[in-house]
C-alpha cells in the first residue's frame, strides 16, 4: 500500500529546495547581490527570533520552537536565545550582545531596538 503524498510534505520539500538554491546563489553572487540576498532573509530571521523569544517567555520546548522556525531564517546562534530566563537577559542577548545577529555588515539587532527594553515591568 502506497503512502499518499500530503501537502505538508510537498511544502516542506519545496522549502528545503528553495533554501538550497538560495544558499547556492549566495555563494556565487558578486558585487551588490549578496547584500540584496541578505535583505531577503531578514524577514524570516526576524520571525524566527520573535518565535523563539515569545516561546521562551511562555516556557515552550526549545526543540519544538526550532522545528517551527523557517529554514531560510535560521542562523547558527538562534538557539542561544532560548537560554534567557527573563526580559533583561533577552535584551542583553538581542541588543547588547547581538553579535550573533550579524550578517555581512548588517546587524538584525537594530530591528529589535524599538521593541525590547531592559526595563522589567
Amino acid at each position: 500500500m502506497k503512502n499518499p503524498m500530503n501537502t505538508t510534505t510537498i511544502v516542506g520539500k519545496c522549502t528545503l529546495k528553495l533554501v538550497d538554491e538560495y544558499k547556492h546563489m549566495l555563494t556565487q553572487a558578486t558585487e551588490s547581490l549578496p547584500t540584496f540576498l541578505a535583505f531577503i532573509i531578514y524577514g524570516h530571521m526576524i520571525d524566527n527570533v520573535v518565535l523563539i523569544v515569545t516561546g521562551t517567555l511562555h516556557e515552550r520546548d526549545v526543540q519544538e520552537l526550532l522545528e517551527k522556525c523557517h529554514p531560510l531564517g535560521m542562523f547558527d546562534s538562534i538557539a542561544t536565545l532560548a537560554v534567557a530566563q527573563n526580559i533583561r537577559e533577552l535584551y542583553r542577548l538581542v541588543l547588547v550582545d547581538g553579535s550573533f545577529f550579524f550578517l555581512p555588515d548588517t546587524p538584525l539587532a537594530p530591528y529589535f531596538s524599538e521593541c525590547i527594553t531592559s526595563e522589567v515591568s
